[in-house]
């Protein structure tokens, strides 16, 4: 799967300075691999269902007891999304 963070271009351009560095999603390899593509489809729902219950996300970090920077992760694909039950 293409990365969806460099679009297969391998790097990512940042503001300041003016210049690329390796894509931190793929590492600079332009894809990513298959079990990433599942992480990254979980993470999207997960992101999805949060802004849904109108949830920032530090309100749902602190509701799943996990930090924000964690949960990030697991939106973005960046690491395997931990499911937890939804608390009313």
């Amino acid at each position: 799967m293409e990365c969806p963070g460099c679009h297969g271009e391998k790097e990512v351009r940042l503001l300041i300075p003016v210049k690329a560095i390796p894509c931190p999603r793929c590492f600079g390899l332009g894809a990513v691999p298959e079990e990433q593509r599942e992480w990254i489809k979980a993470g999207k729902k997960m992101r999805e269902d949060r802004i849904k219950r109108g949830h920032t996300l530090r309100e749902e970090a602190k509701r799943r007891k996990m930090d924000s920077v964690f949960l990030s992760n697991m939106e973005r694909g960046m690491i395997l999304p931990v499911p937890t039950e939804t608390k009313k």
